[in-house]
């Protein structure tokens, strides 16, 4: 007897639509432990940011002061996610 559930397509389900952050520019003006900065943004509030993690992967290191694009959570805007080095 055949399992009729095992060939189910699996987009059946209804898909979870992914967060979109905020996105703004900002200057890191202090590092922290395990790839933590404070960036200050364009219009002057400062957020408490983590490196992503395709940059931790690829190894590309945030240093005081650069430029950066910051992805913030629309449910938390205290706090962000680097996600691009300006070079």
């Amino acid at each position: 007897m055949k399992n009729k559930n095992k060939n189910k397509n699996k987009t059946d389900r209804p898909q979870k639509q992914k967060e979109e952050g905020i996105i703004v520019d900002g200057t890191t003006i202090e590092a922290f432990p395990n790839a933590t900065f404070d960036v200050e943004l364009d219009n002057g509030s400062v957020l408490k940011c983590m490196v992503s993690g395709k940059m931790r992967k690829n190894k590309i290191f945030v240093i005081v002061p650069a430029r950066v694009q910051v992805r913030i959570s629309p449910y938390d805007l205290t706090r962000g996610t680097i996600i691009y080095l300006y070079k």
